[in-house]
């Protein structure tokens, strides 16, 4: 999710191209239920990771709805945050 987070930062995705090579090389995009679902396991996850060097560790939900919002395309289209 941090490197989620980061990339979002700094690439925008084009869903499609995604889309496009998971068919080309036989991967399937999964339904992300575990991000979706699973939030409080997530952050307690992300409470422990812990940030080297001088490094600023964002609070969760910033690091969340960022990678939410960077993957809201690729996301089934019935959930919400």
């Amino acid at each position: 999710m941090v490197d989620l987070y980061y990339l979002s930062q700094c690439v925008q995705i084009n869903v499609e191209d995604v889309r496009s090579i998971a068919e080309k090389t036989n991967r399937k995009i999964e339904d992300f239920s575990d991000f979706m679902t699973r939030k409080d396991d997530l952050k307690h996850a992300y409470d422990k990771f812990r940030f080297s060097g001088s490094a600023e560790k964002p609070d969760f939900e910033t690091v969340y709805l960022a990678v939410w919002d960077y993957l809201h395309d690729l996301l089934p289209c019935e959930n919400t945050r």
